[in-house]
C-alpha cells in the first residue's frame, strides 16, 4: 500500500492517513502498518519520544507526505466550503481513486449525485440513509412544526456532500471531539447543540444533570459528542435548529424565512439581519432535494 492522503491537525501533526485502497487509518494504525512493512515510502521518526511518519528519502515527489497532506480544518468544512476543499491539489489522487471506485461499484442504471460538476455519491446511498431515518424525520418535524420534506432535503444535501469524506471524518473526529466539530447525518455542530439545550429547544436526556440549564454551559464538548452522534438525537437537534432559525429571524430581524432561506442558513450559522438572500445551495436544496425527499419518504 501507499499513502495517497494525510490529514494534519492545527499543529501540523498527521492524525489520519488514507491508503491507495481507500482504507483510512489513524496515526497509530498507520505506524503499525509501516512497522509491518505494509505501507511503502514511509519510515518512522520520533520527536520528543513520540513516533510519527515521514517520507522515505529518495521517494517519488508525488508521494511525499507534504504533497498529499490537507489541514483538518478544511476537511471539516467540506460541506460548507466544498469547492475550496476540492481545489486542493493534495486531494487530487484521492479524489481520482474515489470517483473511479464510485463509478465501478455503481449498479447499472443507478444515478450518481453531482455537485458543481463532480460525482459525489449514488442516489441509492442517499435513499438508503434517508429511509433509515424516516420515522425520526417525521417525528422530529412534527415536534418542531417544520416541513418533513424540507428537513429531508437539507439532510440529502448533507449526505451527498459528506459522502466522499465520511470515513475519513469519522476517523478524524475520534481525535477532535473536544473541538466544535459537526457531527452525524445532520452535521450538527457541538456548540449549536449546546445552545439548543440551553435555550430549551431539545434535551436528549433531561435526567442527565450535565445537560440541564444550570450545568450545560460548562459541560465538555467530548461529553456532548456522545449525545449528538446518536442517530435519533442528531435529527432532533437538526429539526430543533431549523425551528430556532425560524424563531430567531422572526423575532430579531422580523423576517419570515422561506424554505430557500432556511436551507441556506442551515449550514451558514449567520446571525439574524435584514434582507437575507438565498444561496445557490439553498435554492438547489428546495428545487432538487426537497422533491427527492418527498418521493423517498412517501414510499410505502
Amino acid at each position: 500500500m501507499q499513502i495517497i492522503l494525510a490529514i494534519a491537525d492545527a499543529r501540523g501533526r498527521n492524525i489520519a492517513f488514507v491508503a491507495d485502497n481507500l482504507s483510512v487509518y489513524s496515526s497509530t494504525e498507520a505506524i503499525d502498518l509501516v512497522k509491518a512493512g505494509k505501507i511503502k515510502g514511509l519510515y518512522i521518526a520520533k520527536r520528543a519520544g513520540t513516533p510519527y511518519l515521514r517520507s522515505s528519502p529518495g521517494h517519488a515527489s508525488s508521494s511525499l507526505l507534504d504533497a498529499v497532506t490537507i489541514p483538518v480544518s478544511k476537511l471539516l468544512r467540506s460541506s460548507t466550503h466544498t469547492a475550496n476543499l476540492l481545489a486542493l491539489s493534495a486531494l487530487d489522487t484521492y479524489w481520482g481513486l474515489y470517483t473511479t471506485q464510485l463509478k465501478n461499484t455503481t449498479v447499472a442504471g443507478s444515478t450518481i449525485m453531482v455537485i458543481d460538476g463532480k460525482d459525489f455519491t449514488t442516489e441509492e446511498r442517499v435513499r438508503t440513509k434517508l429511509l433509515k431515518n424516516k420515522e425520526t424525520i417525521f417525528s422530529a418535524s412534527k415536534q418542531y412544526t417544520i416541513g418533513p420534506y424540507l428537513l429531508g432535503g437539507i439532510l440529502i444535501d448533507e449526505i451527498i456532500r459528506l459522502a466522499p469524506f465520511e470515513d475519513i471524518i469519522e476517523k478524524v473526529l475520534l481525535t477532535l471531539i473536544n473541538k466544535d466539530v459537526s457531527v452525524g447525518v445532520g452535521q450538527v455542530k457541538l456548540e449549536t447543540a449546546r445552545r439548543l439545550i440551553l435555550n430549551g429547544y431539545f434535551n436528549p436526556n433531561p435526567k442527565d444533570e450535565k445537560l440541564n440549564i444550570k450545568n450545560i454551559s460548562k459541560t465538555p464538548r467530548s461529553y456532548l459528542y456522545e449525545y449528538v452522534k446518536d442517530g435519533k438525537n442528531n435529527l432532533y437537534f437538526s429539526a430543533a435548529y431549523i425551528r430556532s432559525l425560524i424563531d430567531s429571524w422572526s423575532s430579531v430581524a422580523k423576517v419570515t424565512l422561506t424554505p430557500e432561506l432556511i436551507a441556506t442558513l442551515y449550514s451558514l450559522h449567520r446571525e439574524p439581519h435584514l434582507n437575507p438572500v438565498a444561496s445557490e445551495r439553498g435554492l438547489q436544496i428546495v428545487a432538487d432535494y426537497v422533491p427527492m425527499a418527498r418521493e423517498i419518504l412517501d414510499e410505502p
